[in-house]
């Protein structure tokens, strides 16, 4: 399936609203996750698939539900169905092509971006679909697999204790978005030392490699940035427009975090469109240095060609038929014609390096 869309020919004329998984199965059963904190506690469970998802909210205490496998259409209608969850959020959940975005909905917020790794052994990268919904003082997360993701986020929530317990369900939303977008500032910048590595090989051939490996290794690094960007520049939209919405859910003394947010997705966009056009400027250089490469040849065979203009018509001229030449007979003809050869020869040579030419 080609990596810049999802689109598979059996999704064509599907309801909008309907709950299938457009995308790729990435676990063989769904996994649901909670967390119930509050300021005096953390407490971390799995949560049975048939639990009762009415009770999960209780006064005084912030929920996080997180949930792992987005294939099971039954689960997501029955959580749509408890918590208020319109069945157009639940359809874009499910949809791991969709484009990233925030939605309000009545009761509730709905985010979805896409996160980014960095394979260092293949170079690629690759995007999975990551969806927040927030519902007052429930959050609920959906993620296609169990990646370890969020696990930066829970060990905070076991060690601090009064800042991000009380902050509220919506800081708990800023701290996942956060790590979503440092992760594209971590996978720009493991790229970004990749480039400049070809960079300096480029510029000193002494590093090892031939023009076909340098040319091959710029463009998978623009074919891999370019999909980085196609999904930095949207979240920096998505984080644009969440500094600007006035949900409910978002509390006031929340809001200047979303501001935080869109300054790392605007620097990681940035950063994406710096390696971009360094890209273009070594495929640019590597062109250049070819056609350098290809005129250098071209002076020397010229130079050659030209040297051998003269000789050649000394050689023609004595090496016509006839009987009589001036110095056929003398013992040291032959010498003679080879020695003014070499002084025509030695001659160009020392014209063409006075006048630069080679």
């Amino acid at each position: 399936m080609a990596r810049y869309t999802h689109k598979k020919k059996e999704e064509i004329g599907l309801s909008p609203n309907a709950l299938v998984l457009r995308g790729i199965r990435r676990m063989e059963h769904p996994a649901l996750r909670l967390t119930d904190y509050s300021g005096d506690e953390v407490i971390e469970r799995a949560c049975p698939l048939d639990a009762d998802l009415s009770a999960l909210a209780a006064p005084g205490r912030f929920i996080w539900l997180n949930v792992s496998g987005l294939h099971d259409a039954a689960l997501m209608q029955r959580i749509g169905g408890t918590l208020g969850i319109p069945l157009h959020v639940l359809s874009d959940i499910m949809d791991t092509g969709v484009r990233p975005k925030a939605e309000e909905f009545d009761g509730g917020l709905f985010i979805t971006l896409k996160s980014l790794r960095y394979g260092k052994r293949g170079g690629h990268v690759s995007a999975d679909s990551v969806s927040l919904v927030l519902l007052g003082d429930l959050l609920l997360s959906f993620q296609e697999e169990e990646d370890g993701l969020f696990d930066p986020v829970r060990a905070r929530l076991r060690k601090s204790p009064a800042k991000m317990r009380e902050a509220g369900s919506d800081y708990l939303a800023f701290a996942l978005l956060d790590v979503v977008i440092d992760h594209y500032l971590y996978v720009a910048g493991e790229m970004g030392e990749r480039i400049e590595r070809l960079e300096d090989r480029l510029y000193d051939r002494s590093g090892g490699g031939t023009d076909r490996d340098l040319l091959g290794q710029t463009v998978r690094y623009k074919r891999e940035l370019s999909l980085l960007r196609k999904h930095v520049h949207p979240a920096r939209e998505v984080t644009a427009q969440l500094t600007k919405s006035d949900a409910d859910c978002l509390h006031t003394a929340n809001r200047a975090h979303f501001h935080e947010l869109l300054d790392n997705a605007k620097e990681a966009d940035d950063v994406c469109d710096t390696y971009r056009e360094m890209l273009y400027d070594l495929m640019n250089l590597y062109h250049t240095r070819v056609g350098e490469r290809l005129n250098d040849i071209m002076k020397v065979l010229t130079i050659i060609s030209v040297t051998f203009i003269p000789i050649s018509f000394i050689a023609g001229v004595y090496g016509t038929n006839f009987d009589r030449l001036p110095g056929q007979h003398w013992q040291y003809g032959f010498l003679a014609m080879l020695g003014i050869m070499a002084a025509v020869a030695g001659f160009m040579l020392w014209y063409f390096k006075r006048k630069k030419w080679w």
